[in-house]
């Protein structure tokens, strides 16, 4: 499998939603821990008091995770998403920052960008 980069802006608040698509396996979402990412809905519902995500989360059948960081302020960091389910180990995609924090660069990214956790 193949990751997909993006980019995203320097020091940009990042909104990420994963969909677990696929109905016959689990998936174990690990994001770096010094992003300091926080959970703000899990299944479509807001979290009323949202919590960072410092171990790898579980996400079942159907399940929907929507969280929330801000990317670093140095341009061209990495930043991997990554599986870590038995032996289904792998990047999910990679994030990299581009441009400086506070600076307008254009970037190109689908209005909504919905990231399907599907193997395939």
């Amino acid at each position: 499998m193949i990751a997909p980069e993006l980019k995203v802006q320097a020091g940009a608040l990042i909104r990420l939603r994963f969909l677990n698509v696929d109905n016959t396996v689990m998936y174990r979402l690990v994001i770096p821990e010094n992003l300091n990412a926080k959970v703000i809905a899990i299944d479509g519902n807001a979290i009323k008091h949202p919590f960072a995500l410092k171990d790898a989360w579980a996400m079942g059948p159907g399940m929907r995770l929507d969280i929330a960081f801000i990317a670093p302020a140095e341009s061209e960091q990495i930043i991997s998403i990554k599986n870590r389910q038995g032996k289904l180990n792998f990047n999910f995609f990679t994030l990299k920052t581009q441009g400086k924090e506070n600076q307008k660069i254009k970037i190109f990214l689908p209005c909504r960008l919905l990231l399907f956790l599907n193997r395939t």
